[in-house]
């Protein structure tokens, strides 16, 4: 659990270096994340990158600015 109440979430994908930004999620009990798959593969990989919205941390794979 983040000390945040809402959440960035990302959708990184290891095949292409592509990221997909979520909207900001409310952090309140259970939450479900379904990757964004565009085909019914099990073999598809998908890493959900979670972080606090207000620590306002580049996407996946960047490095901050400075």
């Amino acid at each position: 659990i983040l000390p945040s109440v809402f959440l960035l979430t990302w959708w990184f994908n290891p095949r292409d270096g592509t990221v997909t930004r979520t909207v900001p999620i409310q952090q309140e009990g259970r939450l479900s994340f379904t990757p964004p798959s565009d085909r019914e593969s099990t073999r598809e990989d998908w890493v959900l990158v979670i972080d606090q919205s207000q620590a306002d941390y580049p996407p996946p794979g960047q490095r901050p600015t400075l």
